[in-house]
């Protein structure tokens, strides 16, 4: 009475949906018989669920919520006085092998703090995965191929300054500032992966610390010593320590190339800093310059009060500590720029 005993339908996860196929119900003698069908699966659907023959039976998967493997159903074909027939059904469901260097969901960070949040032009950020680079940690000068590593940032090939299979620190081009959001391509010799799309921002500051994300701020004392617990920087002295993601600057940089001067080129967002919590004066940031390729330095006179006690907070990335002859900012130092909203924001500063 059919013309099939069986079906096979495979399905490649994301593609789509396999195509309906059919069968002949038919009697060999003559006259005319009923007939009726059914599925024994949620995933097979048939159509009609009855007719009369000579007619077309037509079979159908839905494989969304099938796991990968085989999945086997059966559709029986029944008419009276007749024993029924049955159809075996074959839902083979694979999936793809994603190719090329993966990053990872939510795995972009500002390279100075590791906190996840909107890009800035030309900050340093840690783009992180799988297969991204070599096995063995590869670093260099600015370099937009390495150890045949790329990050395509908007298209563009931005610098790297170091490449390993799960990591590539990466300098976001200057020309990220005409959107409000990008995408961030990684390739491995050759082969390009898959694409996140992430927010773009006015500014995203990070201080650099000696262990990168949370720890001890790298910051010089006035006398170019390193400062620390048992080198305490002096109240009314300079210190000077250095921060990414600052944002577009006064003076036309080209991505990847050192800025000369003086004068070096500065933010063109305000820039206010806190010590210990404590707002620092405008007056004592004597200094805020780009004085490397996505990085800019700041040479702060410390108030003639410091904080009298040792404070901190899991919402930063930094630590204060405060002693009775000085202040150890090795620490909890907040770098601000006035406006963080994303580019394009109508009160955003450009």
């Amino acid at each position: 009475m059919i013309s099939s005993q069986s079906f096979n339908f495979t399905y490649t996860v994301g593609s789509n949906i396999p195509v309906t196929q059919t069968i002949s119900v038919t009697e060999a003698a003559s006259g005319t018989l009923s007939w009726t069908a059914s599925p024994n699966a949620t995933w097979l659907t048939i159509s009609p669920a009855s007719g009369s023959t000579p007619s077309t039976l037509s079979v159908s998967v839905n494989p969304a919520n099938i796991p990968v493997g085989s999945s086997a159903g059966v559709v029986t074909v029944s008419s009276p006085g007749l024993a029924s027939q049955k159809i075996a059904v074959t839902l083979t469901v694979s999936s793809v092998t994603p190719t090329g260097p993966q990053i990872s969901a939510g795995g972009i960070f500002n390279a100075a703090t590791f906190q996840a949040d909107g890009i800035a032009p030309n900050e340093f950020i840690s783009v992180t995965g799988a297969g991204l680079g070599p096995q063995a940690g590869v670093a260099a000068n600015m370099t937009t191929i390495l150890a045949g590593s790329r990050v395509y940032i908007g298209g563009t090939a931005a610098f790297l300054i170091y490449a390993q299979d799960g990591q590539i620190n990466v300098l976001v081009p200057f020309g990220a500032a005409s959107t409000t959001g990008t995408a961030i391509q990684a390739e491995f010799n050759g082969v390009k992966g898959n694409t996140i799309t992430i927010p773009v921002v006015n500014s995203a500051p990070g201080v650099f610390t000696q262990f990168y994300g949370p720890g001890k701020a790298w910051i010089v004392n006035g006398d170019g010593t390193f400062n620390s617990r048992a080198n305490p920087a002096a109240q009314n002295t300079y210190v000077a320590f250095w921060v990414t993601g600052q944002g577009l600057v006064n003076i036309q940089q080209q991505d990847g190339i050192q800025p000369s001067g003086p004068p070096f080129p500065s933010p063109l967002l305000p820039v206010t800093m806190t010590l210990g919590g404590v707002p620092v004066p405008a007056a004592n940031i004597v200094f805020a310059g780009l004085v490397y390729s996505g990085e800019i330095q700041l040479n702060v006179l410390i108030p003639g009060k410091c904080p009298s006690r040792r404070v901190g907070s899991t919402a930063d990335n930094h630590w204060h500590g405060v002693f009775p002859n000085g202040c150890h900012y090795g620490d909890k130092v907040r770098c601000g720029l006035a406006d963080r909203r994303p580019r394009g924001s109508p009160s955003g500063t450009s």
